[in-house]
C-alpha cells in the first residue's frame, strides 16, 4: 500500500468508489462502506471464498467462525504470475443456464424519465429487483458467459452488478433491456459493451440507439425543398432498415459502415 493512496489497497479503493454509502455492517458491526447486501467488503469476500459453485451467498454462515485476512494487492499479482492452466480445477460440466423468454408486453410509464442518474441511485440505493426468476436466470447466464470467455473475477462481478442495476431500474420486469440504459452503466465504471454483447446473445436487448448517420443525414437534407426531401427520406429509411415488401431492400449492416450508399 502506497502513502499516496492513503495507505489503502486497490480493492478497498474500488469498493468505496462503487459503494459510497457507509454504515454498520450487518455481519461484523463495524462502520464501513457497505455493498448491496448490507455487508462490508471483508465479510462479503469471505462469503464469496466459501460459497459453493452456483449457490447463493451465505454471509452469516461464512463469517461465523472467523475471517481469512489477506496481504494487500497480492492476489492480482499472483494471478498475473501464475498461468491460467495452473488455476483450473477439475469440475463437472456446468449445467446450461435456464432459458430466458422476454416478456411479450411493456409497461408504459406514467411519467417518462428525462434522464437517469445512476450515480445518484448508487449513493441513495437502487430499488429491490421485482423479478427474482429473471435475476437468477441472468446470473446463471453471466456465470456461463464468464467461463466460456475466460473472464476474471472483477469483470464477471461487474457484469452481474450491471445486470442487477438494470433490473432495478426496469419499468417492465422480464422485458428486453434498452441499449441506451445499458450504456448508462459506464457512469458507474461497469462493463457496458460486454453486457450489450451478452444481452444480444440472450435475445434480451432492445437496441434503441440512433446511428450517427441519422443526424448527419437530417442535417444535410434540412434545407432541401419538398418533395425532394421526402423522397430522400424514404430512400434513406429503406437503405437503413430494409423492406420485405416491394421495393424489397436488404437492411444495411450498421457495424460495417455505410459505404456504397
Amino acid at each position: 500500500m502506497l502513502r499516496r493512496y492513503g495507505r489503502m489497497c486497490v480493492g478497498c479503493r474500488g469498493w468505496r468508489r462503487l459503494y459510497p454509502k457507509s454504515g454498520p455492517c450487518r455481519i461484523c458491526g463495524r462502520e464501513l462502506h457497505l455493498g448491496d447486501t448490507g455487508a462490508c467488503r471483508l465479510c462479503t469476500k469471505q462469503a464469496y471464498v466459501l460459497r459453493p459453485r452456483r449457490h447463493a451467498l451465505d454471509l452469516e454462515g461464512a463469517n461465523r467462525h472467523g475471517q481469512q485476512l489477506y496481504f494487500a494487492d497480492t492476489e492480482r499479482r499472483l494471478q498475473l504470475l501464475n498461468p491460467k492452466s495452473s488455476r483450473r480445477r477439475s469440475e463437472p460440466a456446468p449445467q446450461p443456464p435456464p432459458p430466458l423468454v422476454p416478456a411479450g408486453h411493456r409497461q408504459l410509464a406514467l411519467f417518462a424519465p428525462e434522464g437517469r442518474d445512476l450515480r445518484c441511485g448508487q449513493e441513495r440505493g437502487f430499488p429491490d429487483v421485482d423479478a427474482p426468476e429473471v435475476a437468477a436466470a441472468l446470473k446463471a447466464a453471466v456465470d456461463d458467459y464468464a467461463q466460456q470467455h475466460g473472464l476474471g473475477y472483477s469483470t464477471a462481478w461487474g457484469l452481474d452488478r450491471g445486470l442487477r442495476v438494470l433490473l432495478s431500474i426496469q419499468d417492465t420486469p422480464g422485458a428486453r433491456f434498452l441499449a441506451s440504459d445499458v450504456l448508462l452503466l459506464r457512469d458507474l465504471d461497469l462493463p457496458a459493451r460486454p453486457l450489450l454483447r451478452l444481452l444480444a446473445q440472450l435475445d434480451m436487448l432492445d437496441d434503441d440507439r440512433i446511428p450517427n448517420i441519422v443526424p448527419w443525414f437530417r442535417e444535410r437534407t434540412a434545407g432541401l425543398p419538398e418533395p425532394m426531401a421526402g423522397e430522400l427520406a424514404t430512400w434513406f429509411e429503406l437503405k437503413l432498415s430494409g423492406s420485405t415488401t416491394a421495393p424489397r431492400v436488404s437492411r444495411r449492416d450498421r457495424t460495417g459502415g455505410f459505404s456504397g450508399w
